[in-house]
């Protein structure tokens, strides 16, 4: 008796993990499909496992249900799965040193109330990138940018205030801007540098959370902002989504850049200490860029007290 109960709850939890995963497949068609495809991973791992518990048990029609929609789930997310182990947490002092000819990028969302920012500015100093792109500043933690003013003279940032707030702090000139550039309200600024003889352009992005929260209509206010984006572009940021969403997708459209490639995990709860236990989770930081530039490398970097990870890009222009 207590064998059929556990089978059937077995069958009943593999249908909802179907469920959810066949629901991923269509997230194009409304945000609510969407919010399900973040997770497409940890449901397919969940799916498998209990795929093989119901070939023990004999119910392989089952089982091959499972398969076949992890399967299915895999080759619609197969872009964003080669070097899935590729990017270990690497600390600044095992970094290689940037080539000649290469423009280094970090992204971070630094956390609202991180208190221990001494860390991410010892970072950035041993690391040297060229571009920082922050988001979440806020009284808490904007001491940041004093502590980089001398090193990164070239700041622009919004607000500091909301945890929307977003910065781009550069070694290079920055080409002349004014206030429209930067978004107060929803976490979105950009600007143009100066790197060599080129002038690029940098989009920096927090976006809300997924359906049903305002992620949708957050993002469909800023679509011709994003639109109008100038190349070669360079647009990263906390999309809180993965990359292979329809969130992330559509913002790569309007833009007309790609979707930096494979896994990179970058976020991880650091409630009750799980990110220490099992690392970051969710791949929600982004990386975005033109056709004119090449990706080169995309590191993740020691933690610096937030619950994101920092992430270290490098390009080379075409």
């Amino acid at each position: 008796m207590i064998g059929k109960l556990l089978i059937g709850l077995v069958k009943l939890g593999a249908f909802g993990l179907m469920g959810l995963l066949v629901t991923s497949w269509f997230q194009e068609l409304h945000p609510a499909f969407d919010t399900p495809s973040h997770f497409r991973l940890h449901f397919a791992a969940a799916l498998l496992g209990a795929s093989l518990l119901l070939l023990l048990t004999g119910a392989w029609r089952w089982m091959l249900a499972g398969l076949a929609v992890v399967a299915v789930t895999a080759y619609l997310t197969q872009p964003y799965l080669p070097g899935f182990n590729a990017f270990s947490i690497r600390a600044a002092e095992a970094v290689p040193q940037a080539q000649a000819d290469e423009l280094s990028v970090l992204q971070l969302n630094i956390r609202f109330n991180n208190r221990t920012v001494e860390r991410t500015t010892r970072l950035v100093l041993a690391t040297q990138p060229d571009v920082i792109l922050f988001q979440e500043i806020t009284r808490n933690n904007e001491a940041v940018l004093d502590q980089l003013q001398q090193a990164y003279p070239h700041q622009w940032h919004c607000h500091r205030r909301g945890v929307g707030s977003v910065a781009i702090l550069s070694r290079h000139a920055f080409v002349a801007h004014d206030q429209s550039s930067c978004f107060e309200t929803l976490g979105f600024a950009q600007a143009k540098v100066r790197f060599r003889d080129r002038v690029l352009s940098f989009a920096n992005f927090h976006s809300r959370w997924p359906y049903p929260a305002s992620q949708p209509r957050h993002m469909a206010y800023l679509k011709e902002d994003f639109e109008a984006l100038t190349h070669p572009l360079i647009l990263a940021g906390d999309f809180n989504s993965a990359p292979w969403s329809a969130a992330v997708q559509r913002a790569a459209r309007w833009t007309r850049t790609q979707v930096a490639e494979g896994m990179v995990m970058s976020w991880g709860s650091r409630v009750a200490q799980i990110r220490d236990m099992i690392g970051p989770s969710l791949p929600i930081d982004q990386m975005m860029y033109s056709p004119e530039l090449e990706l080169r490398q995309r590191m993740v970097l020691e933690d610096v007290g937030s619950d994101h990870y920092p992430i270290l890009s490098r390009f080379t222009l075409r």
